[in-house]
């Protein structure tokens, strides 16, 4: 599983230019619910949120939130069925 809050570096060009790190608007936290399962080469993208007792599915990309009791996969993530 890979998860990253920023791009890892500016989305400005002369910043970019400059090997300058991400802007501080561009650093999105990451929320993780409580018994969430995340597979193995799961993506979690900045500014993610994903609700409690959620499964992401192996492989998948989570660019968006993830509902509470929802599996999810895809890229990107989608939602495939409700756990509740």
């Amino acid at each position: 599983m890979t998860m990253f809050d920023a791009p890892g570096h500016s989305l400005d060009p002369e910043k970019r230019r400059q090997g300058q790190p991400s802007d501080d608007e561009e650093v999105r936290p990451i929320t993780i619910g409580n018994n969430v399962w995340i597979g193995v080469g799961a993506v979690i993208c900045p500014g993610a949120t994903i609700g409690d007792n959620s499964v992401i599915a192996m492989g998948a990309t989570v660019m968006a939130n993830v509902p509470p009791n929802t599996l999810a996969g895809g890229n990107p993530a989608r939602s495939i069925k409700s756990l509740a």
